[in-house]
């Protein structure tokens, strides 16, 4: 059992964490160079059966080479 969140990463994209059940917080990088619509963000996998939430915090923060720290999700999907 898993999950998947998809956005966009793209030239004005900034930084988001991600955490499961209130576990350890991992840091996702949107920028890309050239705009990917639909991208897989964060995914995770090997939960067990049952209800789990996952949490994101916008962190306002970028990549050097990004132009914004805008956080575009567009969908999740559970698998």
């Amino acid at each position: 059992t898993g999950a998947v969140v998809y956005g966009v990463k793209d030239v004005d994209q900034g930084i988001s964490s991600y955490s499961v059940d209130g576990g350890t917080a991992h840091s996702v990088d949107d920028y890309s160079a050239t705009r990917v619509a639909g991208a897989s963000l964060f995914i995770v996998s090997g939960l067990t059966s049952g209800t789990h939430t996952i949490t994101i915090t916008v962190t306002v923060t970028k990549n050097s080479a990004s132009s914004g720290d805008t956080i575009a999700l567009d969908s999740a999907g559970v698998f």
